[in-house]
């Protein structure tokens, strides 16, 4: 999950920032890498450490842990070797405080190898002294049919380790029960010497059984297969986690189109109206101002300003108003010198007739 998140987290940074990460980050669950980079991704040596004390040094690849590194975990199990995708892959070993898995890994899983338990009581160590000793024994006292039993249980031994099948275990068992009832026919003295390694081999390879059959004897058994199937359940789980986001993620996508398109057309409604309602303005000012010269040839009639849309309108009123009144008033001057002349004309025509007289 931890690579799920950092591989989506770096993928979402790389597309909105268009430079280049630092050398030292920060991710948003706490984990800090501190390596190289490229492309806004983890590319080439590095560290990612995590909170709790996780902690990957080695080889990154297009953000992810892939290739040659060591995974310390935070129970105290160390993973060491060729990794793909934050798991091992590849020749490597895993080792914990009881026992340790080297070999060749597949998806994390030792298909190919051995595992030692570390303790004191080690199957495989205490299993071969044992077998070594009997050998030896029998290699001495020269007992040539029990030698070759001995070596058909030591092929038989061989091939479940190899092989993982208990068909060999079975074979196994066959042949430790011949070599008993031949040990039980000796004299009680080489018996005595016998019997107590013969016992000791039997009983170490069967430990070793029942500790590869607790193990796995196949990917589908033992600890194997439950680690296989929870991988598949947290695999199935990041895939069905995976398909809630991108539908949560179109979901969004499709509500911020919708509302994207809502708001254009909204705005563009407004400005329609806008438009309109200041085209109707300017129709009208125009139109009073056409009635204006109109009602002025005809009437000399005042327009009124604040009916005027347009600023540069109400302006070009006020002049004319202002002509109105000065075209009125030469009117009124002009009748009145019109009056005085009749006046004058008619004071000198009385004057002239009394003269004559």
């Amino acid at each position: 999950m931890r690579t799920l998140c950092l591989f989506v987290w770096l993928m979402l940074l790389a597309a909105c920032d268009p430079g280049q990460l630092p050398a030292d980050v920060r991710l948003p669950d706490g984990a800090v890498y501190e390596g190289d980079v490229k492309s806004n991704l983890f590319h080439g040596e590095g560290t990612l450490t995590w909170p709790g004390g996780r902690r990957y040094k080695g080889e990154f690849q297009d953000g992810l842990m892939t290739g040659e590194g060591r995974l310390e975990e935070r129970d105290g199990c160390v993973q060491e070797g060729q990794f793909v995708n934050g798991v091992l892959n590849g020749e490597g070993a895993y080792t914990c405080q009881d026992a340790s898995w080297q070999g060749e890994f597949k998806d994390g899983e030792l298909i190919k190898g051995s595992v030692e338990y570390l303790d004191d009581n080690s199957y495989q160590g205490e299993f071969r002294d044992a077998t070594h000793r009997l050998e030896a024994k029998i290699a001495n006292a020269d007992m040539l049919y029990m030698h070759q039993v001995l070596l058909q249980m030591r092929r038989a031994e061989k091939d479940f380790l190899l092989r993982k099948d208990m068909e060999y275990v079975d074979k196994e068992l066959g042949l430790y029960s011949t070599l008993r009832q031949r040990m039980e026919a000796l004299p009680p003295q080489v018996h005595a010497e016998f019997m107590p390694l013969l016992s000791q081999y039997q009983q170490q390879f069967m430990q070793l059984v029942d500790a590869y059959r607790q193990i796995g004897l196949d990917h589908d058994s033992g600890l194997q297969g439950r680690f296989r199937n929870q991988a598949h359940l947290v695999e199935q789980h990041f895939i069905n986690l995976d398909q809630q986001l991108q539908q949560q993620v179109d979901d969004a996508q499709r509500r911020v189109e919708i509302t994207s398109i809502m708001i254009m057309l909204v705005t563009s409604i407004i400005l329609i109206i806008l438009l309109v309602r200041s085209f109707l303005t300017l129709q009208r000012a125009f139109s009073n101002f056409v009635m204006f010269f109109y009602r002025c040839k005809r009437e000399y009639q005042h327009m009124d300003e604040k009916s005027m849309g347009f600023s540069e309108f109400k302006y070009l009123a006020t002049i004319a108003n202002e002509m109105i009144d000065s075209r009125r008033q030469m009117e009124r001057e002009l009748a009145a010198a019109q009056d005085e002349i009749k006046r004058l004309k008619k004071q000198y025509q009385s004057t002239t007739s009394e003269q004559s007289q």
